[in-house]
C-alpha cells in the first residue's frame, strides 16, 4: 500500500466504526480546543478491540503504520483512531498525497502522540497514595466516587495519611522525597487536601484513565465490569504504582493491612451504601494483589 493512501473499504470500515462510538457532541475543533486529559479521554471512549474491525489483521497493521490508527492499551488489544486518523474521515481523505500526509502526520505528533506520552509518564509517590487511598475506600464506579468537601476533609487525610505512611516503609523507591510535605501546599479558600485532589489533574493520563475524576461525578478507579474486578485494570494500575521493583510477600500482605485500615473511613465518608457487593470485590483484589503483582 502506498505511503498515506487508504482503500474505500477501509475508508468505509473506519468510519462505520467511527460514526459507532464518536460522542453526540462531537466536533473537530471543539476538540482541538480541549484539554490535554479530555482528549485522552475522547481517544479512550473511541477505542475498539482489534477483533471489532473487518479487517484482515495485515492490513490493521498497515493502518497502525501509517498512523491512521494507534494502539491504545498495552493491557490487550485495543486500537483507537489518532488524529490523522480524525482528520481523513472528517474530510474524507482517501489520497491525501504526499505533502499532505505530511502535514497530517506533523499534526499527529502534536494531537496523539504527545497526549499519549502522558501515560507513560511516571506516577508520583503523593499520587500513588491517592490511589491507594481510592482502592482502599472502594471508591470503584463513578455511582460510588469520592467528592471531597469540607466535611469530609479530615477523613480523606486520614486516609491519603494511611496510604503514604505505607509507601514510606517501602523505602526511597517508592518515596521520591515529596510525601513528608504532602499537605503544606493550599490555595486560598481550597485548603490543602481539596488542592491535593485538584493536582492529582493529570492521573487519569498516566493511568489509561483507570483513575477517573470531572465534573458530575467524582473521583474513583474504574476497575469494576459487570460486578467483577477488571482484573487486568487492576494489576495495570497497581504496576504503576509499584513501578520500580516487584513487592515482597510481606509487603504484599502490608498493602492489604492498609487497604483493610482504610476501609474505617468508607462510613465516615459515603452515607450511602455502595451499589456493589464489598466483601466479595475486596476479596477479589486481594488475590490479586498477592498472585499477580
Amino acid at each position: 500500500m502506498e505511503q498515506g493512501f487508504i482503500d474505500e473499504q477501509q475508508f468505509n470500515e473506519l468510519k462505520k466504526i467511527f460514526e459507532n462510538k464518536k460522542p453526540n457532541n462531537y466536533g473537530l475543533s471543539k476538540f482541538i480546543k480541549s484539554y490535554d486529559k479530555n482528549k485522552r479521554e475522547f481517544y479512550n471512549n473511541l477505542s475498539f478491540l482489534k477483533e471489532d474491525i473487518n479487517l484482515p489483521s495485515l492490513q490493521i497493521e498497515e493502518l497502525i503504520r501509517q498512523k491512521i490508527l494507534g494502539q491504545l492499551s498495552e493491557k490487550e488489544e485495543r486500537l483507537t483512531f489518532t488524529f490523522k486518523g480524525l482528520l481523513i474521515i472528517e474530510y474524507e481523505r482517501i489520497t491525501p498525497g504526499l505533502k499532505l500526509n505530511e502535514l497530517l502526520n506533523d499534526l499527529n505528533k502534536i494531537y496523539f502522540d504527545n497526549v499519549m506520552k502522558l501515560s507513560k509518564i511516571p506516577v508520583t509517590s503523593r499520587e500513588k497514595a491517592v490511589i491507594i487511598g481510592l482502592l482502599g475506600l472502594m471508591t470503584i464506579s463513578k455511582d460510588y466516587s469520592l467528592k471531597p468537601n469540607k466535611q469530609k476533609k479530615i477523613y480523606i487525610k486520614n486516609v491519603i495519611d494511611a496510604a503514604a505512611h505505607f509507601l514510606t516503609t517501602l523505602g526511597k523507591d517508592y518515596d521520591d522525597g515529596k510525601l513528608e510535605d504532602l499537605w503544606t501546599h493550599s490555595v486560598v479558600g481550597e485548603g490543602p487536601i481539596l488542592g491535593e485532589f485538584r493536582r492529582a489533574n493529570q492521573l487519569p493520563n498516566r493511568t489509561e484513565n483507570i483513575y477517573k475524576s470531572g465534573k458530575g461525578h467524582g473521583h474513583y478507579l474504574d476497575i469494576l465490569i459487570n460486578d467483577y474486578i477488571d482484573k487486568k485494570k487492576l494489576i495495570y494500575l497497581l504496576k504503576r504504582i509499584f513501578d520500580k521493583r516487584p513487592l515482597t510477600y510481606s509487603e504484599k500482605k502490608a498493602l492489604i493491612k492498609t487497604l483493610d485500615n482504610i476501609k474505617q473511613y468508607e462510613y465516615k465518608i459515603f452515607k450511602e451504601k455502595p451499589p456493589f457487593k464489598v466483601l466479595e470485590l475486596r476479596k477479589q483484589i486481594k488475590n490479586i494483589i498477592l498472585s499477580d503483582i
